[in-house]
């Protein structure tokens, strides 16, 4: 796991540096931004010296192919993500079309000098409320060196391929096929239609719920780029020091490297990783003070991170009890996405309680809780948010699955099972990655012209335009009045 905690400690005390001496210095420049860079080197060397290697288990057939096909999607997602086709600068996912076009701006206003804590550059006169840590990682770069699309793909890509690493060593090839394969059922309409589409995506004329984790999360949600590696590297550590052998495998500073910093990048994650530490006191006997020397070191830090990343707690939460959210057919378009995992989920809560150990105790009931909870009460105005919780839900608990429920089955049930839970991900997978995609996010000459004409304009001007998702002042990451509402909302606002 040595590479994986390298890169994402390199992206941690990165963004964390640049957001230091981006206050300070009231801005970045590209020497601020090659000294914050520098900084995060140095953080990866000493975790390259400092992390314990740990003998790993020798790849079988599974693992292989299931990393085959990862190290696949993620180099057809990733190195598409943004791409030129004359003068028309295209994307792959249509999925991605909105989300896309905030994370370039993003990237280009705090690449642009403002001073940080910055104002939200799509909304005058308030607090950017949204954690900026993938997109500033990325104004980096873009100030270092690589240009803003090799930029966004050599992050994309490296990110995916550590993300199947450390959903590997946490879960073994399951694990992994679990986050790149899953979906509930709605696939097997291939069956009856014969076209090949993504069926969890509306190609039925229904938007699913419960998409491709792959493509629905890794893809279009950028702050998963660090939060699902540096997560899952955290609760690796935390089953062995807290449950294992009681060693530090992963020296406590960079813990709270990376449990400090999560809120920068994914306040989902974050909370999801606060509950389950917060409730491994309640399933040790012994060693309490391991987890309490954590959130006690961490509370500060991150209680400030969330602080600015909620825009000083004026984006509140939307709260509300909405048991119909996740079902917006009624029971039945609910089961047809949730009810077999649900299924095997109750099976396994049964078998942990009877001869589980207190680690998959505590992991099955927090993800259980967790799952209840997103299901009932929606946090944002967005109710699909939720999944962001509910994908961590599915991905700690795969490792029990299999080993509590399907690998005592004989073959065929288990294999059934397999097909049952990973063939609609499958066909989301490659329907969501094949040649007929591709779609326009902007025209180039267009940008340039706009880059003309405002290029000598101060960079604080605000703009009143167009609320489009896609207008040139947006991409080129210059301030609007008031942008594009579906941003908005995903800002709290």
């Amino acid at each position: 796991m040595k590479i994986p905690v390298m890169i994402c400690s390199l992206t941690a005390t990165a963004v964390s540096s640049a957001l230091v001496l981006g206050g300070i210095f009231q801005g970045l420049t590209p020497l601020l931004a090659a000294l914050s860079m520098v900084m995060g080197l140095l953080v990866a060397a000493l975790s390259w010296k400092m992390v314990e290697v740990t003998p790993d288990a020798p790849l079988r057939f599974w693992d292989i192919s299931i990393f085959v096909i990862f190290g696949l999607a993620a180099f057809r997602a990733f190195f598409w993500l943004l791409y030129p086709d004359g003068e028309r600068l295209m994307i792959l996912s249509p999925n991605n079309l909105g989300d896309l076009s905030l994370h370039i701006g993003l990237i280009r206003y705090f690449a642009s000098g403002v001073a940080f804590w910055p104002d939200n550059p799509i909304f005058a006169g308030q607090m950017l409320a949204y954690p900026p840590g993938a997109d500033l990682f990325n104004s980096l770069l873009l100030l270092v060196g690589p240009g803003l699309r090799a930029g966004l793909v050599l992050v994309g890509f490296l990110m995916a391929l550590i993300t199947a690493r450390a959903l590997w060593n946490y879960g073994g090839p399951f694990c992994v096929a679990a986050f790149l394969l899953g979906g509930g059922l709605a696939g097997f309409g291939i069956l009856k239609t014969w076209d090949f589409y993504d069926y969890s995506s509306g190609a039925e004329g229904v938007e699913r719920i419960w998409k491709n984790p792959f493509l629905a999360m890794l893809v279009t949600q950028r702050g998963f780029l660090f939060a699902l590696p540096a997560g899952l590297i955290l609760l690796s550590a935390w089953k062995d020091e807290f449950f294992g052998d009681g060693r530090e495998r992963l020296p406590f500073g960079f813990q709270f490297l990376l449990y400090a910093t999560l809120p920068l990048f994914q306040v989902h994650t974050f909370l999801f990783l606060s509950g389950l530490l917060g409730a491994s006191l309640l399933f040790l006997k012994t060693n309490r003070y391991r987890p309490l020397r954590l959130l006690a070191a961490s509370f500060f830090p991150a209680s400030a991170a969330v602080y600015f990343v909620t825009g000083g707690f004026s984006s509140g939460s939307r709260l509300r009890f909405e048991p119909t959210w996740a079902a917006p057919e009624g029971l039945t378009g609910f089961l047809l996405e949730f009810g077999l995992p649900l299924l095997l989920a109750g099976i396994l809560v049964y078998r942990v309680i009877r001869s589980g150990t207190p680690c998959s105790r505590w992991i099955v009931f927090v993800a259980l809780a967790f799952a209840i909870f997103a299901f009932l009460f929606p946090l944002h105005s967005w109710a699909w948010d939720n999944t962001k919780l509910l994908i961590w839900s599915w991905i700690v608990i795969a490792p029990f699955l299999w080993q509590y429920v399907l690998r005592p089955l004989a073959v065929w049930p288990r294999s059934a099972l397999c097909v049952l839970l990973f063939f609609t991900g499958l066909v989301s997978l490659a329907a969501g990655l094949d040649r007929r995609h591709g779609y326009q996010l902007a025209n180039l000459k267009e940008l340039r012209e706009w880059d003309v004409r405002t290029h000598d304009l101060p960079r604080e001007s605000v703009f009143a335009a167009e609320p489009d998702y896609n207008h040139p002042l947006i991409l080129l990451g210059r301030p609007v009045l008031c942008g594009y509402e579906g941003h908005l909302s995903s800002h709290g606002l």
